[in-house]
């Protein structure tokens, strides 16, 4: 029986950028556990910041900049500052997450998410916004008239909400997150920002408690 590790996220959550470089790291240490099927991978969208036309309030914007800079300074994660300035900040993720789900069903969902990041922290571009959400789907290969269709039909169908739901019930209420699953068994793992090694030492470990269940 193989275990799922759950990695529960939001394009548009800081913090999951800045954890970026070191999710990349324990993917790639976990590779010889992916293939040869003892675990598998399963990406999870949080939705951080419901739907929302109201511009952001300045005092939150000014919270979520001093964020940015406090990642900058923690992680040495890179960001466009500029994006305060230049753009009109919205209190919503569930545009951006949603572009996730759709990618996900061409099997693009890493490289949406990354594109959605690019924009954000490093272009200066309002995920919130469909007009920035269809150039990142174009850039990974999505037609637009196709893409546009898949995000209305997600919002009617509240795909995204149906998945943060699960999220919450799974108790991964903060993003990122990261839970090893297995036969209805859940061990959720500490969160390192600077150090794969010592995730993949605690994802082993609850490997080894899970099957022992």
């Amino acid at each position: 029986m193989s275990a799922t590790l759950i990695y529960c996220y939001d394009p548009m959550c800081s913090w999951c950028w800045g954890f970026q470089p070191t999710w990349k790291a324990l993917q790639l240490a976990l590779s010889p556990y992916i293939e040869s099927g003892e675990i598998q991978i399963q990406p999870m969208l949080g939705g951080l910041a419901v739907d929302s036309n109201a511009p952001m309030p300045l005092p939150m914007q000014t919270k979520l900049a001093g964020v940015w800079k406090q990642i900058e300074n923690q992680l040495g994660t890179q960001f466009n500052h500029n994006f305060w300035q230049d753009c009109q900040p919205r209190r919503s993720t569930y545009p951006a997450c949603r572009a996730c789900l759709v990618a996900r069903d061409q099997n693009l969902e890493k490289e949406m998410s990354a594109q959605i990041q690019q924009a954000y922290y490093l272009n200066a571009q309002n995920p919130s916004d469909l007009d920035t959400l269809a150039q990142c789907a174009a850039k990974i290969g999505l037609k637009e008239d196709g893409f546009l269709k898949a995000m209305e039909h997600c919002k009617k169908a509240e795909v995204l909400e149906q998945e943060a739901q699960i999220a919450r019930q799974l108790g991964l209420n903060s993003f990122p997150s990261i839970a090893l699953v297995m036969a209805n068994q859940m061990i959720q793992i500490p969160l390192d920002y600077l150090n794969a090694d010592q995730m993949l030492t605690d994802i082993l470990a609850a490997l080894t408690q899970l099957k022992s269940v």
